[in-house]
């Protein structure tokens, strides 16, 4: 499905600086390019990782490497003139963190990023201080969860979650969270952790509330003190399928208590920007409890856009009001990577969603066709680097 969305009005000079090169970034750029924007359009990567998506988008997109370790921000400084307009899009929450921590730097009073220098990042951050945070002010109900120092077995029996407090720790991104079955798969886990130069300090444990895609719920959207924006979607299919990413994900009716729940944590966070806030419905007692906060763009976030008149890049880029549709919303978002693996592997439970006129699918099919080579390529580093 195409931009349903007529091209509007935005700022024709400045830099657009998109902090990855992957599925977001691409469904970012396509609204990015929908508003009409005309200044220059930079993705970055990291310079440890292969195999690039965004250098096949074409239509002035250019991709820049920038140095896995070190001051990302005077980085670019040296290539983007400091009296610039610029816009930092974060896709993931590695810059937000290299963003906050250069505030102050002369270089980001011309740059416009989301959260802002108020928002309380640690506490969105930090898994563990997170759920410290919601249940102390009673905003809602979290998974119960505990220190690596309890032991896990006595605390939810043989079936729990490993979860590392926050997604990147000391510039390298974690290890994903595993549902654990059983002792051998805990010290596997715990033993790769340590491998890797985590330890104990870095994770948590947390009982296990539901594995069915559907039961993950996110409120999503653009939130700010006076004029929220959400709507809801849930997982469809996840890969890999007891963990995963949501690789088909569905818009879905908003419960009124979600969004007054989101609205009050996320007003007392001082938060401000694009968000994806994840609850899970345990299966047992329908209770919606909050799991985690992605304070920047999400993966599906085009789903999102496409229902609230594109408010998340138009209110980021300083445009009033919503673009003007030409077509129905999306209604499912589609990763079409993970689509054509799924039929490679005779999997037909996604198909009916990939071919739906109202499904947005990114990366388009004919660039996925291309990019596989690199993506077979990149498997192989990533398997070799372990």
């Amino acid at each position: 499905m195409s931009s349903h969305f007529e091209a509007a009005s935005a700022p024709t000079d400045g830099w657009v600086l998109v902090s990855s090169h992957y599925v977001n970034a691409w469904g970012l750029v396509d609204l990015i390019g929908a508003t009409g924007w005309s200044g220059r359009i930079i993705c970055l990567r990291r310079a440890s990782e292969p195999a690039v998506l965004m250098s096949l988008y074409g239509r002035g997109v250019e991709v820049w490497e920038v140095p896995d370790e070190g001051n990302l921000i005077d980085h670019l400084a040296r290539r983007v003139p400091l009296e610039d307009r610029k816009w930092l899009f974060s896709t993931e929450e590695r810059s937000v963190e290299e963003i906050r921590a250069a505030r102050g730097h002369p270089w980001l009073a011309s740059a416009i990023c989301h959260p802002g220098p108020d928002c309380r990042l640690d506490e969105i951050l930090d898994r563990y201080l997170f759920y410290d945070l919601i249940a102390t002010k009673g905003f809602g109900e979290v998974p119960r969860t505990v220190t690596a120092d309890r032991d896990p077995f006595a605390e939810f029996g043989e079936q729990f979650y490993f979860r590392y407090r926050r997604t990147w720790v000391r510039g390298r991104r974690t290890p994903l969270n595993r549902f654990i079955r059983g002792r051998a798969e805990w010290d596997a886990m715990r033993r790769e952790g340590e491998r890797l130069g985590y330890g104990p300090a870095d994770w948590c444990y947390q009982e296990a509330l539901s594995l069915a895609p559907g039961d993950n719920v996110s409120v999503c959207g653009w939130h700010d003190a006076t004029d929220p924006r959400y709507v809801a979607t849930h997982k469809v299919l996840q890969f890999p399928d007891r963990q995963g990413n949501g690789d088909v994900v569905e818009l879905i009716p908003l419960l009124p208590e979600l969004a007054t729940t989101t609205r009050r944590l996320l007003d007392e966070l001082q938060f401000t920007g694009p968000f994806e806030l994840e609850f899970v419905r345990d299966s047992r007692t329908g209770r919606y409890c909050l799991i985690e906060l992605n304070p920047r763009f999400w993966m599906q976030h085009p789903l999102t856009g496409g229902n609230l008149g594109q408010a998340l890049v138009r209110r980021y880029l300083g445009l009033s009001g919503d673009a003007v549709s030409n077509g129905p919303p999306p209604l499912y978002w589609v990763n079409t990577t993970v689509a054509l693996n799924r039929l490679l592997r005779l999997d037909f439970r996604g198909w009916r969603y990939f071919r739906d006129p109202r499904a947005i699918r990114v990366p388009p099919v004919g660039v996925m066709l291309r990019w596989l080579p690199r993506f077979a390529v990149n498997l192989v580093y990533r398997k070799l680097r372990r």
